[in-house]
């Protein structure tokens, strides 16, 4: 599929985004306190970041929703068959859309993820090692296995 000129290789059309808002209500929809894709924007900013981090899966997002384009009625049953027939594409969609949802703040503190943060490493190697001495010190402990071919 061709760009535009002027228009970013990873942007959508106002068609394809209306078809993501549509899609997203199916796949992403508000639930147990987390909010929708659409709330968070994933059709209007974050599928663009998304995109721009995985612009091999452009191509299975396009294909789909142009697919998905002309079905008002029975969304929720074409997302099903198209899954069934477009297995690999329906994948990618899942990885952008559910990629894109994270990105966003509300969905990330919603769910009680507050983002990477800046840990101090600690190097507890010495206590490691005085745990070791231990047990060099005692010596090895085991049972003895069976010879082969003796009973248990």
């Amino acid at each position: 599929m061709t760009t535009p000129i002027g228009m970013s290789p990873t942007a959508l059309n106002t068609a394809q985004r209306e078809t993501l808002v549509r899609v997203l209500d199916v796949l992403i929809p508000a639930a147990a306190g987390m909010p929708s894709g659409a709330e968070v924007g994933v059709a209007d900013r974050w599928i663009d970041e998304a995109l721009r981090l995985r612009p091999d899966l452009r191509d299975d997002l396009l294909h789909a929703l142009e697919t998905l384009e002309p079905i008002d009625a029975g969304l929720e049953d074409a997302l099903r068959a198209y899954a069934k027939q477009h297995p690999e594409a329906f994948v990618a969609v899942g990885v952008l859309v559910s990629g894109a949802y994270y990105m966003d703040d509300r969905a990330r503190l919603a769910l009680g993820y507050p983002g990477q943060e800046d840990r101090r490493l600690v190097d507890d190697t010495g206590d490691y090692l005085d745990m070791l001495e231990r047990v060099v010190e005692r010596g090895p402990i085991f049972r003895p296995t069976p010879a082969e071919g003796a009973e248990a």
